[in-house]
């Protein structure tokens, strides 16, 4: 098709598969990972100044620096900013009963946590003391713990090691130790069956509250102290040489400018932080974004795309706080951006790693096309597998697949201001974040399927308009309704083999009331979606739009709701169909509609009115989560609760729960409300009412008010 200009225009997808290479991105994310790349730190610097004359060799003009302070002192967004931090070298060893290394940053990369300070010249000598896990103050009682070496042990809650280490420090730990494995998974990636295994941590001493210092040690030689401390005190000699001080944060963006509304932008967004000096999963979102801008220039200049109406925009920055720092910057930046594409370990090799691709979905909060826009784009774009009798790019050897907002990243940021941001990266990573993901575990195919697939989503919405809203739109509609079957299908299997297992009528009943909740939350959540394509359409274009076509599909996927609901409902005896039990509190007082979201139901709002009338509000705008509200204790303790009614939470589910509970918190919803959106969003079988307290611990945190 010809542009404005009369240029003869190639299929935008295969052009991006043709001229978009995944070795370009696997060398430079090898380049990458030649620093060790703490915030501030010269490294960073350095990853950050590679990435930029890449840029520049590849064509691209508009690539621009801007800095922020790291000092402990300058608030980004609600919090200071922490200082910045270099390691240079780390050494610790058992000097009594018996003379033996533990752990030298210079063959375990990965073993010098963060913000830690350095000891005196020479090294200092300290006994060890053992606190297990340190989750309980039983672990710490009865031992002196200042000016001395603590070991804390592995516990499978990530949690648990910031936890234990900040107890640690406010009993005036000089230094700790800890064989912690962050994220297990079974049989891959657990603490006995990955021994050598030494994990990157983080202090939590951003602001040099405390004069201490924490290394990551492997399996074995965690084992081998506390055998060791079992016949008597074991004295360490530890020489760790880093630096904590006043420095800058540097973000680098690249723009490929639109050509009608420049001001509007697609973005992608990837960290050139790292947790170890090799680290590929750190280094590979940076350095496909190179390759991605690359591609994209290349093509709009030799002509064979049209340069997109928006401007797409190439964001390289610490993880989080380059973020920070960006939004304080471009205050208007939530109103310009459509979507921004975050990037993280993308280019693993799966077989090596036992991972796959995921799209981790933006959240609910933020209702938007995006999610099920990109489903297509996954679906559709070319890939590098033929199926055998006939020639097309529609088979890949790479996994790739989708799952709920999760806030591994940066995703966290710009969806807490209202930007949809998918986030793109690797699950599950054996190696993650550990001295063994050197570069030789990345695969250039990797990179190709992800730089290949978002390169062309992103392209499609910044180039998007009147007509590509309504394809758009009926996407979003047309996998609501796929959704809407899926969901009666499942009933209706699990309503057939209650009944062939002879079991209570409760069975069937609970299944029905969930297909319940699950079709109103499908609809609620497409019905915004489809909306949310206003952001790509002038608003005189979108009544219209709106009226013509979004209305009467929504109006139709409501019907399909309804006469799924007729018909599991006729799957049930009739005494039973007038009043169905909550499935998590068997009350026959209660309606069905009453686990629908508060909005959808009168009955709820009437029976429910005193939680109802609760209206929570941030103190602060922009990133939170009610995971600051309570004690790592009192978390605990609210799992267990959780795990009780649904066995499949586990610790980690309140992370994106926390994340969407404060995101949702706008004023206008209520206490129930946002804790029916949660269970809703996250397919949890629990009491909403369960998530209170998380509100309770923010109000008395002062970050909300009730």
């Amino acid at each position: 098709m010809p542009d404005s200009s009369g240029v003869l225009m190639t299929d935008i997808a295969m052009a991006i598969h043709r001229e978009l290479s995944g070795q370009n991105a696997m060398a430079t994310a090898t380049a990458i990972t030649a620093f060790h790349r703490p915030p501030g730190g010269a490294g960073y610097h350095a990853a950050t100044n590679l990435v930029a004359d890449r840029l520049r060799a590849a064509g691209l003009t508009d690539v621009v620096e801007e800095t922020y302070p790291l000092d402990g002192e300058t608030l980004g967004g609600h919090d200071p900013f922490p200082l910045a931090w270099e390691p240079y070298d780390a050494t610790v060893k058992s000097v009594g009963p018996v003379q033996e290394p533990v752990v030298d940053l210079t063959s375990t990369s990965s073993c010098l946590a963060w913000w830690s300070t350095p000891t005196p010249p020479g090294g200092m000598t300290a006994e060890l003391v053992d606190v297990g896990t340190g989750e309980s103050d039983a672990d710490f009682a009865g031992k002196e713990i200042a000016g001395k070496i603590v070991l804390i042990g592995h516990t499978p809650r990530p949690g648990g090691w910031m936890h234990a280490a900040r107890e640690a420090l406010k009993r005036g730990a000089r230094g700790i130790l800890s064989d912690y494995l962050f994220y297990e998974f079974t049989p891959d990636r657990t603490r006995e069956g990955l021994p050598e295994a030494v994990q990157l941590l983080r202090l939590p001493n951003q602001r040099g509250q405390y004069d201490a210092w924490a290394c990551g040690i492997s399996y074995p030689a965690a084992q081998r102290l506390r055998e060791l401390m079992r016949l008597g005190p074991v004295t360490l000699h530890a020489d760790i040489q880093c630096r904590m001080f006043k420095g800058e944060g540097r973000n680098q963006i690249a723009t490929i400018p639109g050509a009608e509304l420049p001001d509007e932008s697609v973005f992608f967004v990837a960290h050139c932080s790292a947790a170890t000096k090799p680290c590929i999963n750190c280094a590979a979102g940076p350095a496909l974004m190179v390759e991605i801008a690359r591609t994209l220039h290349t093509l709009i200049e030799r002509g064979e795309v049209r340069r997109p109406r928006r401007s797409i925009k190439f964001l390289f920055l610490i993880e989080g706080l380059g973020s920070r720092a960006y939004f304080d910057t471009h205050p208007d930046l939530p109103k310009q951006v459509k979507t921004a594409f975050v990037l993280d370990s993308v280019g693993h090799d799966q077989g090596k790693l036992r991972s796959v691709l995921v799209n981790y979905r933006s959240p609910d909060s933020v209702p938007s096309f995006v999610n099920d826009f990109f489903a297509g784009v996954m679906e559709r774009a070319p890939k590098d597998g033929t199926w055998v009798f006939k020639d097309d790019t529609d088979i890949s050897p790479v996994q790739f697949v989708q799952a709920p907002y999760t806030p591994w990243s940066d995703n966290h940021y710009w969806a807490a201001y209202g930007i949809p941001s998918p986030l793109i990266m690797s699950w599950p990573d054996r190696y993650f974040h550990t001295q063994l993901l050197t570069a030789d575990n990345a695969d250039p195919r990797v990179f190709r399927r992800v730089g290949v697939t978002t390169a062309l989503a992103a392209y499609e919405i910044a180039d998007a308009g009147l007509e590509e809203a309504r394809v758009i739109a009926d996407e979003v509609i047309a996998r609501a309704r796929g959704r809407l079957s899926r969901i009666e299908q499942k009933t209706t299997r699990r309503v057939l083999a209650a009944r062939r297992a002879g079991g209570s009528p409760g069975e069937a009943t609970r299944a029905v009331v969930k297909a319940e909740a699950e079709r109103s939350y499908a609809c609620y959540i497409a019905a915004e979606a489809a909306r949310s394509v206003q952001t790509l359409v002038p608003a005189v274009q979108f009544d219209a739009l709106c009226g013509e076509h979004i209305n009467p599909t929504i109006d139709a996927l409501v019907e399909q709701a309804g006469a799924s609901r007729g018909r599991l409902r006729a799957l049930l005896p009739d005494d039973t169909v007038a009043r169905i039990p909550m499935p998590f509190e068997p009350d026959p007082a209660k309606s069905v509609r009453e686990l629908s979201p508060a909005w959808m139901s009168p009955e709820h709002v009437a029976a429910r009115k005193d939680e109802l009338m609760v209206f929570p509000r941030r103190r602060y705008a922009g990133p939170g989560t009610a995971l600051s509200g309570s004690t790592y204790l009192e978390l605990v303790a609210l799992v267990e609760r959780m795990q009780a009614q649904d066995p499949t939470v586990i610790f980690d589910t309140l992370r994106p729960i926390c994340d969407e509970l404060w995101n949702l918190i706008n004023g206008d919803r209520t206490i129930s409300e946002i804790a029916d959106l949660l269970v809703s969003q996250f397919d949890l079988d629990i009491d909403p009412m369960l998530l209170v307290p998380l509100f309770e611990g923010l109000a008395r945190s002062g970050e909300i008010e009730l």
